[in-house]
């Protein structure tokens, strides 16, 4: 069975993705006046397809909510992300969400 977990990885600022044991990608984000600011979202190659990205954010969200940071969505697919998710809408800053692309 696979084990996929996602981590803070406080040393390079971002949350990242592991597949039993090995990264498979990463979330960014910069720590700017107590806000989570969440720049860029990237899957590796070999792991695409797999819905890993949606797992990443999802972690990434939770973890968030957690260390009690406020979150300001930048990257696109957070963004998409938190459009089809609106339980995520509490730990966002007010405003910070843009508007959906239909």
């Amino acid at each position: 069975m696979t084990e996929i977990e996602v981590v803070d990885n406080t040393e390079d600022s971002c949350y990242e993705i592991r597949v039993d044991g090995k990264h498979a990608g990463k979330l960014e984000y910069r720590l700017i006046d107590g806000e989570r600011h969440l720049p860029h979202t990237e899957i590796d190659r070999e792991y695409g397809g797999r819905g890993l990205g949606s797992r990443l954010v999802e972690g990434a969200l939770q973890l968030a909510r957690e260390s009690g940071e406020p979150v300001v969505p930048e990257c696109p697919f957070v963004v998409a992300y938190l459009h089809k998710h609106p339980q995520w809408q509490d730990i966002l800053v007010p405003g910070s969400l843009p508007p959906a692309d239909d």
